[in-house]
């Protein structure tokens, strides 16, 4: 049982030699060395702040994050600063009551609700489709996206 301890020990030690103090850093230590622009410091903060929740209520109104692609999807812009966009193809009670609890939670200038044409469940419907059609002409080297937020199918042969 000593010769198992010992090793532990050394194992334990050697690991702290060769591992950076970061890994073992408090959290506030951590996030000080992560070396953050003024606009990524920004992001991280929102994020930090308000994404646990924003997931929270999905999965408590909507049932999981995954439910959500039936109507829609949530996705975070930072192409217009940096905001929690929540697109819906289509809408309902369940839809209607995550809108007004997410705009609970997330400051105005951080959210944004917009319609859109297909849900994230249709786009990969669509995607499936083209896929099979591909693979059926023998075409076995492709890649297909799909996006919510930019509302079309891409596909790369």
């Amino acid at each position: 049982m000593k010769k198992v301890s010992k090793s532990i020990l050394t194992i334990l030690t050697a690991a702290s030699v060769i591992l950076p103090s970061s890994v073992f850093a408090e959290p506030a230590e951590s996030e000080a060395n992560l070396n953050l622009s003024a606009e990524q410091q920004q992001q991280y903060n929102i994020e930090k702040q308000y994404l646990n929740d924003v997931v929270h209520t999905i999965n408590t109104t909507i049932g999981s994050t995954e439910a959500l692609d039936e109507y829609g999807e949530l996705y975070i812009d930072t192409q217009t600063g940096y905001k929690f966009v929540l697109a819906l193809a289509s809408t309902d009670e369940k839809t209607n009551q995550l809108g007004e609890k997410l705009k609970s939670i997330v400051p105005s200038e951080f959210l944004e609700f917009k319609s859109v044409k297909y849900s994230k469940s249709q786009l990969d419907k669509m995607r499936d489709e083209i896929a099979q059609d591909l693979e059926g002409s023998g075409v076995t080297n492709y890649e297909i996206n799909t996006s919510v937020k930019d509302q079309k199918s891409r596909s790369e042969s």
